[in-house]
């Protein structure tokens, strides 16, 4: 049997991935309903009256999409898209380069004209008497000077650090929509090198740090301060975190998944909330990411770059 949702065409065999498309799970209710695409029927309704709302459903979808969908723009190209899910990928995933990545892409044209205008002036010197040598040296001067400048402003981007947020906020803007599929075909060990992956690839994620290995406690990013945890209750509230994470990303695929992946990824996600073995597994996997001691320096480093100063040793 196929579950469809009369609200946004959503599919499924699944009745479960069905039920959590419509209103979520006890610890964590569906908030971001789905866009009304052909009826506007409370989620709750749809499970409990589906016959009910079939036919009209039926005869919605055959009329195609309502004209009133919603359309998500990027400002910075062509894409659009009916749903928020894909505009929010696009922009986190950096298919449209950032002010930062646009800078390094001029500064790399420049540095290429910078390379070309020397050789035109070593291999062609009969050209380069007069005022057009002084021309070239002119226009070469111009180049390298912009090139300067722009440096400064890359390396200012680069040299300030990025502020961590909160701890149990997640960033996952930096990881790309090839490595959540990659991620989603491996299952139990896609899970462990996805949470790698939020934690050692972006700085805003910077916000669990470890004085001791040989201790069982972790500092972690409460603004202003730094609170002192235990370590096994910080890896716990991550795997949560990230399983969350997780289940939104193949609930918003799931029309575009193999369905062989998304059977083994919400089989492995349940397995790693639901039970201990699962749960236990995960929550060793994230103990290794924040025992490692270059994940730590890291931290620190990019902490002094924001505050002027490392981690205090007084926490709270």
């Amino acid at each position: 049997m196929t579950y469809e949702c009369f609200r946004c065409g959503y599919e499924t065999s699944r009745k479960d991935a069905f039920r959590r498309h419509l209103i979520g799970t006890e610890k964590k209710p569906r908030i971001k309903h789905c866009k009304i695409k052909y009826l506007n029927v409370d989620p709750h309704e749809i499970l409990e009256k589906y016959d009910t709302f079939l036919d009209e459903y039926k005869e919605a979808k055959e009329a195609g999409p309502s004209n009133t969908t919603e359309v998500w723009k990027c400002d910075k190209c062509n894409m659009q898209t009916p749903y928020k899910g894909n505009y929010q990928r696009h922009i986190k995933n950096k298919v449209c380069l950032s002010e930062s990545q646009l800078l390094l892409e001029e500064i790399k044209e420049l540095k290429e004209n910078h390379l070309q205008l020397l050789q035109l002036i070593a291999t062609n010197p009969a050209t380069t008497t007069g005022g057009s040598i002084d021309l070239i040296a002119s226009t070469v001067e111009g180049d390298v000077n912009q090139t300067n400048q722009l440096n400064n402003v890359v390396n200012n981007i680069n040299n300030n650090g990025t502020m961590p947020n909160e701890f149990g906020k997640l960033d996952v803007g930096h990881i790309t929509v090839e490595e959540w599929y990659e991620f989603t075909g491996q299952a139990f060990t896609g899970f462990h090198k996805f949470m790698e992956r939020v934690y050692k690839g972006n700085p805003k994620n910077f916000n669990v740090f470890l004085r001791n290995r040989s201790r069982n406690d972790a500092d972690v990013y409460r603004p202003p301060h730094w609170e002192t945890l235990s370590l096994d209750d910080v890896c716990f509230d991550i795997v949560q975190s990230c399983a969350d994470e997780f289940s939104d990303f193949i609930e918003n695929e799931a029309g575009n998944l193999p369905y062989q992946d998304y059977h083994n990824m919400d089989k492995a996600l349940t397995d790693i909330q639901k039970t201990n073995k699962g749960n236990r597994r995960a929550r060793e996997q994230a103990k290794r990411i924040f025992k490692n001691t270059r994940y730590n320096k890291e931290v620190n480093e990019n902490y002094r770059k924001v505050t002027g100063s490392s981690i205090p040793d007084h926490t709270i």
